[in-house]
């Protein structure tokens, strides 16, 4: 359904139009380091992330150790719109915006702040991106690559179950958005 109501938004000319930015390489996180550890206390502040509002540490930890943190400079891509998804994503710090790109214009359709998840509908539907994202500033990600968000996503157990709630009041949040 919000596919469905983003495509007709988009057939509207909006004030926020603007020329599209140049197309950066298929895989804009090619070459970034990626690691275990952030470069601060990730631990005391994860919790305090919406995403994780009803996760135990425990069940933290359970998600964290499927991916891996990276950090992204503010501008650069971090997925590009027909490109395989790769992973999901988690803003720990900073934020990323959402774009839709359509005949050399771009429409801002989300900023993603901390706390809040991206790329996830796609790497679900083991689809391509619809969209493109950019670092709006220097940001924190923690990459959960598709299969082991997919296999978290659709297991038994109770870090699961709160996976598909936080994914599911990311869908209410976006629909909010777009009505």
């Amino acid at each position: 359904k919000l596919a469905a109501l983003n495509a007709r938004m988009l057939d509207c000319a909006a004030p926020e139009d603007r020329p599209a930015r140049p197309s950066g390489p298929a895989e804009p996180l090619a070459g970034i380091e990626r690691t275990r550890q952030p470069s601060f206390d990730a631990d005391r502040f994860l919790p305090r992330l919406p995403v994780f509002e009803r996760f135990s540490p425990g069940e933290i930890d359970e998600i964290v150790a499927l991916g891996a943190y990276l950090e992204v400079a503010r501008g650069r891509g971090v997925f590009a719109a027909g490109s395989p998804a790769r992973a999901a994503y988690v803003v720990v710090r900073g934020g990323v915006e959402i774009v839709s790109i359509r005949e050399g214009v771009e429409r801002r359709v989300a900023v993603v702040g901390p706390g809040q998840l991206l790329g996830y509908m796609s790497v679900l539907r083991r689809s391509a991106h619809s969209t493109s994202a950019f670092a709006r500033e220097a940001s924190l990600l923690l990459e959960l690559p598709t299969d082991a968000f997919h296999d978290a996503y659709f297991g038994s157990a109770r870090a699961s179950s709160r996976l598909r709630h936080a994914v599911q009041a990311s869908l209410l949040a976006a629909m909010a958005r777009t009505n």
